[in-house]
């Protein structure tokens, strides 16, 4: 028991926000779109390859700022606030959230857009588990994928919410059906993968190892999949070494 408490706080410490306010007036520069009956906020910027990005557990689309500047400067990037999240209406603590949620809202979105595929898809933590059910679901509009210390489909997860206070409460909860509707998908596609690693998780160096397997298992899901250790960095790499994700992308842009 023992053991599983405290493989239950490696994990919750890897995935808990980084992020949870934005300022008053940042709801003003993208646009929302009503999505059963929630208004879910999302920004487009930039021109060609369509970059499509799903943040951490609780995180708002402000977790890329130090890689969207960049990246819309040679690709269009689409960023967006999950059910709760940011911009996007919150929701109370009676329900629950998962992958297919937000992979039905992201979809939807790029439709209602018009941004035509092949998508690179880019997600960390939980939003790496996102757009793994993203790519199986829509092999043929994913053009490659990056995974930011993305949450694995072999992962182990123990019950122990939130408080119900807090604005990833829906999503939290959901996190073990996610897990399941990721299993049950179609397989991956044989597109490019890019798994970043990062390799500093303060306090909780015995569970490294167990970190660094179910990282591994993730390039396994492609065999066109490759790791790229992000030496030095946290759990945030796009905060951390953003340029680690940047030249990543540019990458599957050229591929």
């Amino acid at each position: 028991m023992k053991y599983c408490l405290y493989l239950f706080l490696f994990i919750q410490s890897i995935l808990i926000p980084s992020a949870y306010a934005l300022p008053s007036d940042a709801c003003h520069a993208g646009k929302f779109i009503q999505l059963n009956g929630y208004k879910i906020y999302y920004q487009i910027h930039g021109h060609g390859v369509p970059i499509v990005f799903d943040s951490g557990l609780g995180d708002d689309l402000t977790v890329w700022n130090k890689i969207i500047p960049v990246v819309d400067k040679f690709a269009k990037t689409i960023t967006y606030d999950r059910i709760g999240i940011g911009c996007s209406q919150k929701t109370n603590s009676n329900i629950v959230i998962t992958s297919q949620d937000s992979v039905n809202i992201l979809h939807t979105v790029l439709v209602k857009e018009q941004v035509a595929p092949p998508y690179i898809l880019v997600g960390q933590s939980l939003g790496g588990l996102n757009m793994q059910l993203f790519a199986a679901e829509y092999p043929a509009e994913v053009k490659g994928v990056v995974l930011i210390e993305s949450m694995s489909r072999d992962q182990t997860i123990y019950d122990a919410p939130p408080n119900k206070s807090a604005s990833y409460y829906p999503e939290a909860m959901g996190i073990k059906a996610s897990i399941l509707e990721v299993n049950k998908a179609k397989p991956f596609p044989a597109v490019s993968l890019i798994v970043i690693t990062a390799t500093v998780h303060p306090g909780l160096e015995k569970f490294e190892p167990l970190w660094q397997k179910w990282q591994k298992q993730i390039v396994l899901l492609s065999p066109l999949g490759v790791q790229v250790i992000a030496k030095g960095s946290g759990h945030d790499v796009q905060e951390d070494q953003p340029s680690v994700v940047i030249e990543s992308i540019k990458k599957l842009i050229t591929y």
